[in-house]
């Protein structure tokens, strides 16, 4: 009996150790396998829509991109009534956002606006600014813009309100070391540079850099001295190699007519010719005898018939006419070349009656001309 009482005690004592020896291995927590989840901070990043709006800017084609970087999903709050953005909420990762003003900017005041980027926990906040503008009847645009090699020309549209403008060219290198508040001193210092929407200008810019980048800057005032926005319009001249040309060659005259022959280099594919006997044309730069050349053809398409190949021409001599014809060909691409072909000549004759023969007279046209270097 004893022996039995003894290895009982025995037995429960080594239960009891590898009781608290169990208990004691799994309570330090070093061999956990599953720790409790650390939480993963949220991460934003913004970007983009750095430069100023124009006061003219009202549509998504002039759009800016916002950069919108998370990792969790993003939304913008509290978008101002004149803003328009493409997109208002995103997921985790890297997306773009396109901002614009959705209406031009009037008051003589630069406009911001506050977009609220938020995502998780976290706020961005991106300003945007649109420049100050005027009254928008005192805008001045350049129009029907012609460019060749050594120059380019255009109209002008105004609005109701405008008495006065100044027009300039500049390089965009110099453009980007002005404010437009120099630009506009500047243009406007010179009085003879001061033109009114009733002189119906043309205005045409001569001994240009083929292939070059220009800006033709616009400004107009009212009756008060106000003026409008700054216009800044891109115009880019055409090469003055391998381009099309008709070649206008072997004139001459009798008291009768005048005689000449045209012919083509291996860019042509069909080109247009005119005859013109506006005296203010004779002494002008080619880039406005271009703009002339082709309003001609928009006003009277009908009159100005395309020739594939050179050929021999002639014109009865009219009393104390200039002999001015001028061609322009079209590239192997459809387009109007960077050069024309022109010939000048005057000579007073008694005779009369112009005879149409293979040739389009010029039309009646309003506008002037105003030559710049």
């Amino acid at each position: 009996m004893k022996k039995n009482v003894f290895l009982s005690v025995m037995a429960i004592g080594m239960a009891t150790a590898l009781s608290v020896s169990f208990v004691s291995c799994g309570g330090d927590g070093s061999n956990d396998p599953t720790p409790d989840p650390v939480a993963t901070e949220t991460t934003l990043t913004v970007s983009g829509v750095d430069a100023k709006f124009d006061a003219n800017v009202s549509s998504m084609s002039m759009a800016q991109e916002l950069t919108i970087e998370s990792n969790t999903a993003w939304g913008i709050a509290d978008i101002p009534s004149w803003i328009d953005v493409d997109r208002r909420n995103g997921s985790a990762g890297k997306a773009t956002v396109k901002v614009w003003p959705n209406s031009e900017n009037s008051s003589d005041t630069e406009r911001r606006g506050t977009l609220v980027i938020q995502a998780g926990d976290k706020t961005i906040e991106k300003t945007v600014y649109q420049r100050p503008g005027v009254n928008a009847d005192l805008y001045v645009a350049p129009t029907n813009l012609v460019a060749l090699a050594d120059g380019f020309a255009c109209d002008f549209t105004f609005g109701s309100k405008v008495k006065y403008y100044y027009v300039s060219r500049y390089l965009p290198s110099t453009l980007a070391r002005k404010t437009d508040a120099e630009i506009i001193e500047d243009m406007s210092s010179d009085p003879d540079n001061r033109d009114t929407p009733s002189d119906g200008y043309v205005t045409s810019w001569q001994g240009q850099t083929p292939l070059t980048d220009y800006v033709i800057c616009t400004v107009g005032y009212d009756n008060s001295g106000k003026h409008g926005v700054l216009t800044k319009t891109n115009v880019k001249t055409k090469s003055d190699s391998n381009q099309a040309l008709a070649t206008i060659s072997d004139v001459d005259f009798d008291d009768t007519y005048w005689n000449w022959a045209t012919s083509v280099n291996g860019f042509v594919t069909k080109y247009y010719m005119w005859f013109v006997s506006r005296t203010d044309l004779y002494d002008t730069s080619d880039a406005c005898v271009a703009w002339f050349f082709k309003d001609a053809m928009n006003s009277n398409p009908d009159n100005f018939a395309p020739i594939a190949q050179g050929d021999y021409w002639q014109v009865r001599r009219n009393g104390g006419s200039i002999f001015h014809v001028v061609t322009w060909a079209l590239d192997v691409d459809g387009n109007f070349s960077g050069l024309i072909g022109r010939f000048r000549g005057y000579i007073n004759s008694s005779r009369a009656n112009l005879a149409r023969k293979n040739y389009v007279e010029d039309f009646d046209s309003s506008k002037r001309i105003k030559t710049l270097k």
